[in-house]
């Protein structure tokens, strides 16, 4: 997967939230009013973050930004992404920015449940450890909202289907979500690429992540979004905003699809189901921007 980006936007007490950060710090001051302070952390294992504010919002809600496989945790402040084509769009329209959390393990993980895998765990560090130490600096959040990203993407699946209700919407933007079984012979990975149009050593790289983290059937089957989807989304599910490039490279596509069609069946609304021209991660700002808007 290709680089993609996050950040951590926070309204109140910041110098209070970095206070007990272990080592490295970044801020920077942009032109626009927001401010980026990033720190890292080595408990309960090392983990950085990122708070990207805007002094001009008084708009109380927090946004989590879960970043693609090589992304980093200060890459949605970047001038150079579409993710500033969404706070072009909201300053355009005077929608006040939410606070933005941003969290990373590094370059490559996945929210997996405690399995046997000595990388899972991650999911329950998320919500259970990192979510409320965030905020209970920031204070309790107005709503949540999640957008992920490819990577991103998928761990957002998994908070969207195992804990629906600490979100009011979701985004899932080209997310790693692939028509595969776990355990997937050399046969079926090559069908697949024929089927999607994928690039076969993409979707072997993209597998090969995956079962780090979920290491067998039965792990993977509390995971896997298409699955958890049926028995999970319904009318009482976030909102929620999919979109994917219909050329990507990972076969993304044929799994976004199913996972939007499996979300309108099982009576989730509001949906959002874009079809883009393109490869991976190919968004729409412009949309997304809107979706996100109070």
């Amino acid at each position: 997967m290709r680089n993609f980006y996050f950040v951590l936007v926070i309204g109140v007490s910041i110098l209070s939230f970095f206070s007990t950060q272990d080592s490295w710090a970044y801020s920077s001051k942009r032109s626009d009013a927001t401010t980026t302070q990033c720190h890292s952390y080595s408990q309960p294992l090392p983990w950085k973050v990122c708070v990207t504010t805007t002094a001009s919002s008084a708009n109380q809600d927090v946004l989590y930004y879960l970043h693609g496989a090589g992304g980093n945790e200060r890459q949605w402040a970047d001038d150079r992404t579409y993710f500033e084509s969404i706070r072009k769009a909201w300053r355009r329209d005077q929608v006040a920015a939410p606070r933005v959390v941003a969290i990373s393990f590094g370059e490559r993980w996945l929210l997996a449940e405690k399995n046997q895998s000595p990388l899972s765990g991650l999911f329950d560090l998320f919500t259970d450890q990192i979510m409320p130490q965030i905020e209970k600096e920031l204070g309790t959040p107005s709503t949540r909202t999640v957008f992920g990203i490819s990577m991103g993407g998928f761990n957002a699946t998994q908070l969207l289907l195992k804990k629906p209700n600490l979100f009011k919407k979701v985004v899932l933007g080209c997310p790693a979500i692939a028509n595969l079984a776990i355990d997937a012979s050399t046969v079926e990975l090559s069908e697949y690429a024929i089927r999607t149009g994928a690039d076969l050593s993409l979707v072997k790289n993209s597998l090969e992540l995956a079962q780090r983290f979920f290491p067998d059937k039965e792990s993977w089957a509390s995971a896997s979004p298409i699955a958890q989807a049926k028995s999970q989304l319904s009318s009482n599910s976030p909102a929620v905003h999919i979109s994917c490039g219909n050329n990507d490279e990972y076969g993304f596509y044929e799994g976004a699809e199913l996972f939007a069609q499996i979300a309108k069946t099982n009576g989730v609304t509001p949906l959002v189901w874009q079809t883009l021209t393109g490869g991976h991660c190919v968004l729409d700002p412009e949309s997304i921007a809107k979706f996100l808007s109070p």
